[in-house]
């Protein structure tokens, strides 16, 4: 019941943007940053703020054309807070304000660079351009953004961190909680990276500082001096940690990647007017992603009602459906999110490669095992993960008659909180493996499953595969690309029914 009494507190921090009190008095947004990001200074705000409201105009001209002028001065929000996964607390609206992309810090390098590459887009159409005046006088006046050095601060060595272990501190606004899910969500950044942490009483060099702030937010790489991490109330979620530090070593939004429209639609009619900016993609000269494919099931992507007007509405569509609800994840990094750092941090740690399978590499920070995608275990990725919490999974062949798999408990009384299986089902070389669910399905449900059944039917084993949850038996059958189909149950906040599948070779 913990962990279902934390989701609770969770949604309700969301929908009510809780105002963070101390000793009886709400803290000032002003305040707030300038305690915890002395780096920035009062011009580096005032700077950064108009910066972010001309970003927030041309993007609405690009969206939703000439009369955009008018819904970017007359819209207004009442809502006392936004966010970008259900699965993670809302940030209030005074601090975001100051916020990009809802939980990120910017400096005015960085969205400078923003500006000048979404007004690089805008020069190419001269007839969406002249349908608003000011936006003639931002291009003209963008000179001195255009002639800066086309090297981004994120895709160049400037803003990755230099000295390990890397250094932080607690400040004294958290609680007990979140101190201990913070030590959790750092220990799994140094399980499987070759990054290291240190708390420190007294830093020696540029380090974070953890800090209970209005709501989840962070800055993007290595900054200098003491950098804030805000871990406000209803964040203390181990993946939701584990994005904001990943914002700190460098990482953006997976939906701003530039390929994005690959995977995602974006619905800007249902999004917050304000907010359109938010749904901005990032030019190549702004990220490196090591060759690393888009994965849906980071925890770094939005959620499908990030900034959404109306809770019943999604703003972000996925172009396969049954991806729908794995977006927005915030138990944990993906195989790909700890790669892509691994990639930038980690390059040749360990003399020898161990002979890793199903996409497997050397642990760079261990070199005596491989780091696994989700559903493999072993050594060297040759079996399924182990259970948690369970009698359950296999290695088991596909033949031509079905058999079937279940999720512990089925169908009474049930699968526990905190569980976890792994199927590796494997068809004859040259077949696939064919799976649909049967009989009764039932999970906790939300717009982001948090309890689930995934299925990786893809050739590529280490991207996330789609996630189903709520009440409704999905009725498609689900035919893998290769011989091997992976199929992982996982459960984190309740007790319920959960499913029954058959597989067979195809």
């Amino acid at each position: 019941m913990k962990a279902y009494a934390k989701f609770c507190l969770l949604v309700v921090v969301l929908a009510c943007g809780l105002t963070v009190f101390v000793d009886g008095a709400p803290i000032p947004p002003d305040h707030e940053l300038r305690q915890h990001f002395p780096s920035l200074s009062n011009n580096d705000f005032a700077e950064m703020t108009n910066l972010l409201d001309q970003i927030k105009q041309v993007a609405h001209d690009r969206f939703y054309g000439k009369d955009s002028v008018a819904v970017a001065q007359h819209s207004t929000d009442m809502r006392p807070s936004v966010s970008i996964s259900i699965a993670q607390p809302g940030v209030q609206v005074p601090i975001s304000r100051y916020l990009f992309e809802g939980d990120i810090l910017l400096s005015p390098l960085q969205a400078n660079v923003i500006l000048r590459n979404l007004l690089r887009v805008l020069r190419k159409n001269r007839r969406r351009r002249s349908s608003w005046p000011a936006l003639k006088q931002l291009i003209t006046s963008s000179s001195m953004l255009l002639s800066r050095d086309k090297r981004s601060l994120y895709s160049s060595e400037k803003a990755r961190w230099k000295n390990f272990p890397i250094q932080y501190t607690f400040h004294d606004s958290l609680s007990v909680d979140a101190v201990t899910e913070i030590g959790l969500a750092i220990d799994y950044w140094m399980n499987h990276t070759c990054l290291t942490f240190e708390k420190v009483s007294e830093p020696e060099r540029d380090y974070i500082e953890f800090f209970r702030g209005q709501g989840c937010y962070s800055m993007i790489g290595r900054v200098g001096g003491r950098q804030g991490v805000s871990i406000g109330d209803g964040c203390e979620r181990t993946g939701t940690i584990e994005h904001e530090i990943g914002h700190a070593l460098g990482l953006w939004h997976e939906q701003a990647r530039p390929d994005a429209d690959c995977c995602i639609v974006l619905e800007p009619d249902n999004i917050i007017n304000n907010f359109i900016s938010d749904f901005l993609q990032r030019s190549w000269e702004e990220v490196l992603t090591y060759g690393i494919p888009y994965d849906m099931g980071s925890v770094m992507h939005y959620g499908s009602t990030a900034f959404t007007n109306d809770w019943s509405k999604k703003t972000v569509l996925t172009r396969d459906a049954r991806y729908q609800r794995t977006i927005g994840q915030r138990e944990r990094l993906s195989f790909y999110d700890v790669q892509v750092i691994n990639k930038a941090y980690c390059p040749k740690h360990c003399d020898i490669d161990l002979p890793c399978f199903n996409g497997g590499y050397t642990h760079p920070g261990k070199c005596d095992g491989c780091i696994c995608p989700d559903g493999f275990g072993g050594i060297v990725c040759d079996r399924h993960e182990q259970p948690k919490n369970a009698q359950c999974g296999g290695m088991l062949p596909a033949l031509e008659q079905w058999a079937e798999i279940t999720s512990p408990g089925y169908p009474h009384p049930g699968y526990n909180i905190d569980q976890k299986c792994s199927w590796i089902l494997r068809a004859p070389q040259g077949k696939r493996v064919e799976l649909e669910f049967i009989d009764r399905f039932q999970f906790f449900c939300t717009t982001t499953c948090l309890d689930f059944v995934e299925v990786k039917a893809s050739a590529d084993v280490k991207l996330t595969g789609f996630r189903y949850c709520c009440f409704e038996r999905p009725t498609e059958a689900v035919v893998s690309e290769l011989a091997d189909m992976i199929v992982i149950f996982r459960s984190t906040v309740s007790r319920d029914v959960g499913f029954k599948a058959r597989f067979r070779y195809s």
